[in-house]
């Protein structure tokens, strides 16, 4: 019995980080159209992740939990901090400029496809029909919530940067699942973040110097706090600390909450107002969650 219980409390603890994580996630697509609006993507890009870098290696060193990377796995940490900063949050930061934050939610709610797909193929991931209902279930959840976001082709240009910055999210999900049990989350995030840093600095530096600080309101100061801090150390080190915990194609059906959660801080913060198709594509994407879980 008693064993039960501590199985129960184990997973009632892993989905509350999960959920908390995508809570934090979620308010990073306003939030960070809010910074663009005082920084220019590149600029915003540098300032955060050198800001996540450090404190995040502060954090680690601290806490005693830094650990010398094995020879064998320094090509693994270059390509996952290629993965996470040049690639995908260039990609997305970057397109955002371009298109809205309810479009990138919802692409980004696309996550577990990919997710999936890689997982069969790299992880050896068993394809249950219940995984593959579930993720169906909660994206067509998704596109339920935002289909009220008509075509425009003058925002396709970012729309494909940010489909790109998923894809690029997705492969640093399953390429570094493996890692895990050598490094540990808080670690491995610090590492993925430092390196794609320093991948990123020359370009973003270059972009920095020429950029007005001085004209950055308070807003943009707490925009790019939000994001260094929240998103960058809290989210993405609890979305690989519970990664090693569950398997991937599982973890990432969450994502599918982001456009849920990106939704509720609009009508909380914005004022703005849903119909009914919001309340049945959040239960879908709920319903998508739970059947994918059981898979």
């Amino acid at each position: 019995m008693s064993n039960t219980h501590t199985k129960a409390d184990s997973r009632f603890v892993l989905y509350l980080g999960v959920i908390l994580g995508q809570l934090i996630a979620g308010g990073t697509f306003p939030i960070a159209k809010i910074a663009l609006e005082s920084f220019e993507p590149f600029t915003l890009a540098i300032a955060r992740f050198v800001f996540a870098s450090v404190a995040l290696f502060l954090i680690v060193w601290l806490t005693g939990r830094l650990k010398p990377i094995q020879k064998g796995d320094w090509g693994k940490f270059l390509w996952l901090g290629f993965l996470a900063i040049p690639l995908n949050q260039l990609l997305f930061l970057y397109g955002l400029k371009f298109t809205t934050p309810g479009r990138s939610a919802l692409y980004y709610g696309a996550t577990p496809v990919f997710v999936f797909l890689l997982a069969i193929w790299y992880l050896k991931e068993r394809p249950t029909w219940k995984k593959i209902l579930g993720i169906l279930l909660s994206f067509a959840g998704v596109a339920v919530i935002l289909h009220a976001g008509r075509f425009d082709r003058d925002i396709l240009f970012g729309d494909i940067l940010v489909i790109l910055a998923v894809i690029a999210w997705a492969a640093y999900t399953i390429y570094g699942k493996p890692l895990l049990k050598r490094y540990g989350a808080l670690t491995m995030t610090a590492y993925a973040l430092g390196i794609g840093t320093l991948m990123y600095l020359p370009l973003g530096t270059w972009f920095a110097l020429k950029f007005d600080f001085g004209t950055v309101p308070t807003e943009g100061w707490l925009s790019l706090g939000y994001l260094a801090i929240m998103t960058s150390i809290f989210a993405y080190t609890i979305w690989y600390w519970a990664l090693a915990r569950m398997e991937a194609s599982k973890l990432a059906i969450f994502q599918n909450l982001q456009p849920v959660i990106a939704a509720l801080l609009s009508f909380i913060f914005v004022g703005e107002t849903f119909g009914a198709s919001f309340f049945i594509g959040g239960a879908l994407v709920i319903l998508g969650v739970l059947v994918t879980q059981r898979g």
